[in-house]
C-alpha cells in the first residue's frame, strides 16, 4: 500500500506500446469505448509532443474471412493518425490467417519498438494511474514483467459483485501471498507490462487454452522475473451469465492443467535456473493441487470435525470426552492460523484501498459475504479440477471459447457474432484436432520471436506500424 502511494507521485519515462488484442466478431461492441478511454483516460506522458509520441496504442484483431462490420471503417480511419487528449499515435491491425489472440500477439510484437509493452483485453478499462505505477514497479524493481490487477467495472448484478469481491481477494490477498511463498508472479494475460526486449525473446503458444500461463511458464524457466502489483489496476467485464462464468471458469481450469502436464518435466529438471526458482515454479503449478485441498480441509474438513467434536461433548453425559491432541489438534491450529489471517488481511486490504472509494461499502459487505461462502467457492474449484484433468486425460479439450460478457450482449451486437466465433471454432478442429493435448503441446515447438505463426509472404512489412 505504501508503494502504491509512493509510486503514484513517480515520474516515468520510455516509450509505451499499448496492445490490445480482440476477436472482432465478439468485441466490436466494446473495442471502440475501449480505445476511447486509452487514449483520452490513462495517463503516461507528462507533457503533449505533437513531433513525437511517447505512446503508442495498437488494436490488433482477428476475424472470420468474409467477415465484414463497419466498425473497421472507423478503425482504418483511426488508423496512421494522432488521437486523444495526449496526441497519441494509433495503429490498428487486422492479422491475417489469425484464430486466437496468442496469434494476433506474435504477428504484432516482433514490429514493436518501444521500450515497454503493456497488453490489455478488449473489455479493459485500467484506472488512470495505472500504467505509470506499474511502470515505476518495474523500473524499481529491476523484474521483466509487472501483472495488476483487475476489477468487475459493468455488469454488477449479484454474480457479478461476487466476482468482483473474488478478484479482490485474489489480487490483494492471495497472489501477494503467493508471491512471497513462492518467490514469482505470473502472466494474467492482461493489465500486464513487459519490458519488451524480453517479451519479443519468445511466442506466444495459439494451441493452448491459457497462453498466457503457457507463456509465463517458459518465461520462469528461462530465468524471468515477474510481480504483482495489485495496485495497478484495470476494470474488465463481468460475464454474461452463469453459463458463461462456468465455460471461463472451466477454461482456466484447464488451460492451468495442461501447461502443468505438459511442462512438469521440465520443471522438475529446471536446467537453466535456481533451485529455489524451480521450487517457486513448483509451487505455482503442481502444487497448487495440494494447496486446494488444504484449503479445502481448512474451510470445510475443519468446521465439520469441530462442529461433530461440539456437538457430542455438549451432549455426552459421563464416558469419555473427544479430545484433540497430536497433529490433528496441529492441523486444526494452522488451518485455524491460515483462516484467520485471510479474513484479518482482505478486510484491511478493503479499508486501505478502498475507503475513499464509492464502492467501499458495497465491496466491504461482498468481501464478507464472499468469505463467508468461500468453503462452497473451493469446492467449485475442485470440481473445475476434476472437470479438466477427465478432459485432458481423454483428450476432450475442445475448442478456445471465447467469453460472453455483459456489454458485448447489447442491441448493437449484430447476429454474425455467434456464428463468426463458431466459424472460428470449426477451423480450429480443421487444422489442429489434436494440439490441445498436453503431449501435443509438448512435442511441438513454439516459434520464436522471428518465427511468428503467420507466413512471411503474408505479415505486413515493419513500415506499417510506424507512424
Amino acid at each position: 500500500y505504501l508503494h502504491s502511494r509512493r509510486d503514484e507521485g513517480n515520474v516515468v519515462s520510455g516509450t509505451v506500446a499499448i496492445v490490445v488484442p480482440c476477436f472482432m466478431p465478439n468485441e466490436h461492441p466494446i473495442i471502440a469505448e475501449t480505445l476511447e478511454h486509452i487514449l483520452n483516460k490513462l495517463e503516461f506522458e507528462q507533457e503533449v509532443n505533437p513531433e513525437a509520441s511517447q505512446v503508442t496504442v495498437y488494436c490488433a484483431y482477428n476475424a472470420p474471412d468474409g467477415w465484414t462490420h463497419p466498425i473497421e471503417d472507423k478503425l482504418k480511419e483511426m488508423d496512421g493518425k494522432r488521437h486523444g487528449k495526449w496526441s497519441r499515435s494509433f495503429r490498428s491491425v487486422r492479422v491475417p490467417d489469425s484464430k486466437s489472440k496468442a496469434s494476433n500477439l506474435n504477428y504484432l510484437i516482433p514490429e514493436i519498438n518501444a521500450d515497454y509493452t503493456v497488453i490489455y483485453d478488449a473489455d479493459h478499462h485500467p484506472d488512470p494511474r495505472s500504467l505509470s505505477i506499474a511502470v515505476a514497479k518495474l523500473e524499481r524493481e529491476g523484474v521483466d514483467c509487472i501483472q495488476g490487477s483487475t476489477y468487475i467495472r459493468k455488469g454488477l448484478n449479484c454474480m457479478g459483485k461476487l466476482i468482483d469481491a473474488e478478484f479482490f481477494v485474489t489480487h490483494f490477498v492471495i497472489f501477494p501471498s503467493l508471491q512471497v511463498l513462492s518467490g514469482t508472479g505470473f502472466f494474467g494475460g492482461s493489465n500486464a507490462v513487459w519490458r519488451s526486449k524480453f517479451l519479443k525473446s519468445q511466442a506466444f503458444h495459439h494451441s493452448a487454452q491459457t497462453e498466457d500461463i503457457e507463456y509465463t511458464t517458459r518465461a520462469l524457466l528461462s530465468g524471468a522475473k515477474i510481480q504483482f502489483c495489485p495496485e495497478s489496476r484495470s476494470g474488465e467485464l463481468a460475464p454474461v451469465n452463469v453459463q458463461a462464468f462456468w465455460k471461463q471458469r472451466l477454461r482456466w481450469a484447464m488451460g492451468w492443467d495442461q501447461v502443468t502436464l505438459m511442462h512438469f518435466d521440465n520443471i522438475r529438471k529446471g536446467e537453466n535456473i535456481s533451485c529455489l526458482a524451480r521450487m517457486g515454479i513448483m509451487y505455482l503449478l503442481p502444487l497448487r493441487w495440494v494447496i486446494l485441498m488444504f484449503m479445502l480441509v481448512s474451510t470445510v474438513v475443519q468446521p465439520i470435525v469441530l462442529a461433530v467434536y461440539d456437538v457430542h461433548n455438549f451432549f455426552l453425559d459421563g464416558g469419555e470426552r473427544l479430545q484433540m491432541t497430536g497433529p490433528i489438534q496441529t492441523t486444526m491450529y494452522i488451518g485455524l492460523a491460515v483462516l484467520i489471517g485471510t479474513v484479518s488481511v482482505a478486510l484491511a486490504s478493503v479499508i486501505a484501498y478502498e475507503r475513499r472509494d464509492n464502492r467501499f461499502l458495497r465491496q466491504l459487505s461482498m468481501v464478507i459475504i464472499f468469505l463467508v461462502i468461500a468453503p462452497g467457492y473451493l469446492v467449485l474449484q475442485l470440481m473445475l479440477v476434476c472437470v479438466s484433468l477427465h478432459r485432458i486425460r481423454n483428450n476432450k479439450v475442445g475448442d478456445w471459447v471465447v467469453t460472453q460478457r455483459t456489454a458485448a450482449t447489447s442491441e448493437d451486437t449484430d447476429a454474425s457474432a455467434k456464428p463468426a466465433a463458431e466459424a472460428v471454432g470449426k477451423a480450429c478442429r480443421e487444422v489442429a484436432e489434436d494440439e490441445c493435448t498436453p503431449s501435443a503441446i509438448s512435442d511441438k515447438p513454439v516459434a520464436s520471436s522471428s518465427e511468428s505463426e503467420t507466413p512471411p509472404e503474408s505479415r505486413a512489412p515493419s513500415e506499417i506500424f510506424s507512424v
